[in-house]
């Protein structure tokens, strides 16, 4: 019984800590989102990316659940249009964060039953995890607000859609996946010397 206290109180003091880093990396621009000439990479899969390898998958699909909703409340404040667009919606900003990070749990959950090292689970899980960010958000644009966008992008067909969500995928989604398979081992591996991967799940 102890034990289990022991261990609710520690997930809520990391959940409570990786909440706050989610929202200061929504406010401080640098932190969380960076623009290199015209690439946009967002690094706030990483932190969901952590909190489900780290704390497991219950704190993933929590961490998600955050980033869904401050990237909600960062379309309607500071968005630009094509944000303004799609990501005011929850069922495109919220539900595919959430699944995101639930993913990632699930698979980091595989990957420690199997064996693999921290490093590797780190990559496997910080690319899986951006990209999966990506192809869910841009697949629940399409779904939800497909005929805007073609407009949006001057297009007359659902041709236009899905050049532009390719072009999306290539030109942001890939470069934010290696960014996130390299800078999650870096961060991951520290983690884990103080306490096992998925430990508040064992």
């Amino acid at each position: 019984m102890k034990d289990y206290s022991n261990k609710r109180t520690q997930r809520l003091v990391y959940e409570a800590l990786f909440i706050a880093l989610v929202i200061l990396q929504t406010v401080v621009p640098f932190l969380g989102y960076i623009r290199i000439g015209p690439l946009s990479i967002t690094l706030l899969p990483i932190t969901v990316v952590l909190a489900a390898v780290w704390l497991g998958i219950r704190s993933g699909t929590l961490m998600g659940l955050a980033f869904g909703l401050s990237s909600l409340i960062r379309a309607w404040l500071v968005g630009n249009p094509v944000e303004r667009l799609a990501a005011t919606n929850p069922l495109i900003s919220v539900i595919p964060r959430v699944l995101m990070g639930l993913c990632v749990g699930l698979l980091a959950s595989l990957l420690i039953k199997r064996g693999l090292k921290t490093r590797w689970i780190g990559i496997i899980c910080g690319f899986m995890g951006a990209f999966l960010n990506t192809v869910f958000f841009l697949s629940a644009m399409a779904l939800v607000h497909g005929n805007d966008v073609i407009s949006f992008f001057g297009g007359a067909s659902s041709d236009t859609l899905w050049t532009v969500l390719a072009a999306i995928v290539v030109g942001n989604g890939i470069p934010e996946a290696i960014a996130s398979a390299l800078l999650t081992p870096l961060i991951l591996i520290p983690l884990s010397k103080l306490h096992d991967l998925h430990f508040l799940d064992a």
